[in-house]
């Protein structure tokens, strides 16, 4: 509404703007054959006579779970080979999971009475975390000792100049590579027992048409070629370091630590927080919204350095037990995780932390003339919102509803395309950003460069 209200010069494109199931049926929707089978809210509209571009519900369903190959010619998903673990994934993944259960007892781990690791419904639904009794809020469910917490390599020799998502693939191949001999070695076994991590987008096939996939969805369509990107290169650098045997090993326990691994409290030296692998906290699933209830789960650090699982709510006997991976968009889930959350029963979202991209045309920001396009790229590139030069044509994306906040970036960008001339924007930059430094003096998150992403 505040950007609609705004003489803006140009158009402002929303790629990905949220609108009803029931655009579906409106006279100008040429509807994609994924459009009927895939229910929930539509992320884009698809543009009449272009029938191979899937509508956004329907390309992030598709490139989650494989549903049906693209229309355009070429490899389909159908088609494509998706890489394996490194060992054969086991055809019976009760009897790892009955090993990893007596592991953890030895371990001294907490609560698992009240607990029991039980297959899920549907075909590849892998295992979930029920209860076996009643909890009450507050109540720990269970307590994970940081001994039996894989942690990451120290960054040392070869592993000095990597990061520490890195450094726990590492030390996760290295216990990979014991085999029986290493004190996590049900853990090992049970990790690729799951056999579940093809989804992953670390592992798909370099012949899957990713653009395709994820054409309606820019952010998707970013945020998992910036997560491919970056895992090439961590992959590379564990080759290169003697951890990894094979690309396809690499890649492997790097979507095990980008899908799996949780921050515990400040352990490290420096103080900050470091990366875990947690065995049982990672086999909760995350939660979505279909069973119309809170999540029941919240990991939080417990004594000694302890990794908890706490009742967020009462909790009933025989009920899954899940937790928030993150608390973020479907299109960013994907990108880390190698999923979305189904939808709602009413056909909504199935992620209350649902988003979307706007993407600012470089056009409105350059309008004007030179003088006044250059006052306006500098007053943003002071605040690390452009880091393109004054003849760059990629758009500013901003992440919305974080954007649309109070202190978001939205409406000081509208405010400055607006403006006509260079002394108007220099004039009033002050308070046309007012809002958005002071939320950063009070270190308040800033809604970061479209380049960002997080990690679980």
């Amino acid at each position: 509404p505040a950007l609609a209200a705004l003489p803006v010069p140009g158009p402002l494109s929303v790629t990905a703007a949220a609108v009803s199931r029931e655009a579906l049926n409106s006279p100008g929707h040429r509807p994609c054959r994924l459009c009927a089978a895939v229910p929930g809210p539509v992320v884009a509209g698809q543009q009449p006579g272009v029938p191979a571009r899937h509508c956004g519900a329907s390309g992030l369903a598709l490139a989650a779970q494989w549903l049906m190959p693209p229309a355009r010619a070429g490899r389909s998903v159908a088609q494509a080979e998706l890489p394996r673990a490194p060992v054969r994934p086991s055809s019976n993944r009760r009897h790892t999971v009955e090993k990893l259960v007596k592991w953890l007892v030895r371990g001294g781990v907490q609560g698992l009475d009240g607990v029991a690791v039980r297959p899920r419904r549907g075909l590849g639904a892998g295992v979930g975390v029920v209860a076996k009794r009643n909890f009450c809020q507050g109540e720990m469910v269970v307590s994970l000792p940081q001994r039996l917490c894989l942690l990451p390599e120290a960054a040392t020799g070869p592993f000095e100049a990597m990061d520490r998502e890195t450094r726990l693939a590492a030390a996760l191949l290295r216990e990979e590579r014991l085999g029986e001999a290493s004190r996590y070695a049900p853990y090992v076994a049970d990790l690729i027992a799951s056999g579940a991590l093809s989804l992953h987008p670390l592992l798909w096939s370099a012949g899957l048409q990713t653009k395709e996939l994820l054409a309606g969805s820019t952010r998707a369509l970013r945020l998992v070629r910036l997560a491919r990107l970056r895992g090439a290169a961590r992959a590379r650098g564990l080759l290169e370091a003697g951890a990894a045997r094979s690309w396809r090993e690499a890649c492997w326990a790097l979507a095990i630590v980008e899908s799996r691994s949780f921050l515990l409290g400040a352990v490290e030296p420096a103080g900050s927080r470091q990366l875990a692998l947690c065995p049982l906290l990672d086999l909760l699933n995350h939660h979505s919204t279909t069973s119309g209830e809170l999540w029941a789960c919240r990991f939080l650090d417990g004594a000694d350095g302890a990794a908890d699982m706490v009742a967020d709510r009462p909790i009933r006997s025989s009920e899954e037990l899940c937790h928030v991976y993150m608390a973020c968009s479907s299109a960013r889930l994907l990108a880390t995780y190698g999923f979305v959350p189904p939808p709602s029963e009413d056909g909504s979202s199935g992620n209350p932390f649902e988003g979307c991209d706007l993407e600012v045309p470089a056009t409105a920001l350059l309008a004007g003339g030179a003088a006044a396009a250059g006052a306006r790229l500098k007053a943003l590139r002071r605040r690390g919102w452009w880091r393109g030069g004054a003849r760059a044509r990629r758009p500013l994306v901003l992440s919305l509803p974080e954007d649309a906040e109070a202190g978001g970036r939205l409406l000081p960008v509208a405010r400055l395309a607006a403006l006509s001339d260079a002394y108007q924007i220099r004039r009033t930059e002050a308070d046309i950003f007012r809002l958005c430094d002071a939320a950063a003096a009070d270190g308040a998150p800033q809604s970061s460069s479209s380049s960002s992403s997080s990690s679980s």
